[in-house]
């Protein structure tokens, strides 16, 4: 399937994670960038807003309210797969999964879902994706590694990816897409996903690839190009 990465500075996101500090400031750094963040899911919170955000008890109740189409989690490694599926049924289009450590079984169990239902999952263990373009940033990449151009940059390393990204800005270039797929061996959306999606892209004209030493995915998505 073709990963659906959609965005404009208009369509609405909600956040899994309201436990954790970090969560909270990486979600104010996305709404400075401009990301259209309309809520919470938290369905243990007692409290109906946070951060001037409302905070909703199930995906179906945030979906009712808010139209949303994106889900960022970051919720704990050991609540994350439940809640990803719950965002998967609720009817979310893109799932961003921020969420380092996830057991290997819980991402087998999340993906054999994402799969049914053709619903594009980016992570877990991702630092996210943004299209800068929209002014849209879905994780914890920072602003400076950001610039809307004709790049698009494909990673499973969030250092590699925010230290070249940086440079990129410098030289000025920017990109179409920036996609940090994730370093879960188990993965949501794997690297030989995205030719189909960049060689339709008329706004990318480039690819810049950040392997690792780790695994087939670059291999995979070179194949994937000469095919696309």
């Amino acid at each position: 399937m073709t990963p659906d990465f959609r965005m404009t500075p208009q369509t609405p996101v909600i956040i899994q994670g309201i436990e954790s500090q970090a969560s909270r400031r990486w979600v104010a750094s996305m709404r400075r960038y401009g990301t259209p963040i309309v809520g919470w899911v938290a369905a243990s919170s007692e409290v109906t807003e946070t951060d001037g955000l409302p905070v909703f008890r199930s995906h179906a109740e945030a979906l009712s309210a808010t139209g949303a189409e994106v889900c960022v989690s970051m919720a704990p490694p050991r609540t994350a797969a439940d809640s990803l599926l719950e965002a998967a049924d609720s009817g979310i289009r893109l799932i961003v999964s921020l969420t380092a450590d996830m057991p290997l079984h819980d991402a087998v169990r999340v993906r054999r879902r994402i799969a049914d239902l053709h619903i594009t999952c980016v992570g877990p263990d991702s630092s996210g994706i943004a299209v800068p373009a929209a002014q849209v940033k879905l994780g914890t990449m920072p602003d400076a590694a950001l610039a809307p151009g004709a790049v698009a940059l494909v990673t499973t390393s969030d250092s590699l990816a925010a230290e070249a990204g940086y440079q990129m800005v410098q030289r000025g270039l920017g990109q179409s897409f920036y996609v940090d797929v994730g370093s879960n061996m188990i993965k949501g959306t794997a690297m030989a996903a995205l030719p189909a999606l960049l060689e339709a892209d008329e706004a990318t004209e480039a690819i810049a690839l950040l392997g690792t030493t780790r695994g087939t995915e670059e291999e995979n998505f070179a194949e994937a190009m000469r095919r696309a």
